[in-house]
């Protein structure tokens, strides 16, 4: 089921809705921003959009909605409210804009080249994965904290490596420099984890709600990473420059699983 509009289904409507109890025939859609229940023949319309839904509970022939106001909606009577309830789930867990409000990814004064590409890239192709994830699920399996961890450190450690191949006591004190500046971004890739085993522990009438703080922990990685980069530029800039060569990218060339070359970051922006 795509992003917009659905049918309406006709259900059985029973609500406890801002003091009042409703119940009777009615309609259930799902539409781009939330849902929409009504109640015929005169009852009201309930449009509730998704950041005001605190969790849904699926299952057969059977929904119900918890609204951020402590209502609460349940829906009945048709088979297909189960596909529907996870179509609806799927929808309000969606993954936030992470990049838009960086300064560094991509900027000129972010100095773009390999070694730029290199270290945003395990950012960016675990977003791109999360976004192509059809479920809650899957999008947070596609930003797992600990894979993004070890990598990150590895290609910090590359730097100082590439940097200083001859001199092991420069390339452990670059490698120390980038440990620290990498501290936030570590500890945030952490929290992330931490928040996704509490989404997965939610009950489900604050599944979204749990759901919306993993989301602000993506955020929050991003911005720490765009920030770590930053303050890394001096640090690199000061060390002997690698002679360059062509970089294949193990993890972007992974996540195609199509044989073709590695994206350029810019794919990765669109």
């Amino acid at each position: 089921m795509a992003d917009n509009d659905s049918a309406p289904l006709g259900v059985s409507v029973w609500a406890l809705w801002r003091g009042a109890e409703i119940s009777g025939p009615g309609t259930f859609e799902l539409l781009a921003g939330g849902v929409h229940v009504g109640v015929n023949p005169a009852g009201p319309d309930l449009v509730i959009p998704f950041d005001a839904l605190d969790g849904a509970r699926v299952s057969l022939g059977h929904l119900t909605l918890y609204p951020s106001n402590s209502d609460v909606v349940e829906l009945s009577g048709a088979a297909e409210l189960g596909e529907m309830g996870r179509h609806l789930r799927a929808r309000a867990c969606t993954l936030p804009e992470l990049t838009l409000a960086l300064r560094g990814l991509g900027s000129p004064r972010a100095q773009p080249g390999p070694d730029h590409d290199r270290y945003f890239g395990p950012l960016l192709a675990a977003r791109r994965a999360a976004q192509r994830a059809s479920d809650p699920s899957g999008r947070m399996a596609a930003m797992r904290g600990t894979a993004l961890e070890a990598e990150l450190v590895r290609v910090l450690h590359a730097f100082a490596g590439e940097r200083y191949p001859a001199s092991p006591p420069d390339r452990r004190a670059l490698e120390a420099e980038l440990d620290d500046l990498a501290a936030p971004v570590r500890i945030s890739l952490r929290r992330l984890d931490e928040a996704a085993r509490a989404v997965s522990a939610a009950p489900d009438d604050t599944a979204f709600v749990w759901w919306r703080a993993w989301a602000a922990e993506c955020r929050a990685l991003f911005a720490h990473a765009d920030a770590c980069w930053l303050a890394a530029i001096p640090a690199l800039g000061e060390a002997p420059q690698p002679p360059k060569r062509f970089w294949r990218w193990p993890w972007r060339q992974s996540q195609r699983g199509d044989g073709r070359a590695p994206a350029p970051v810019e794919e990765f922006l669109s």
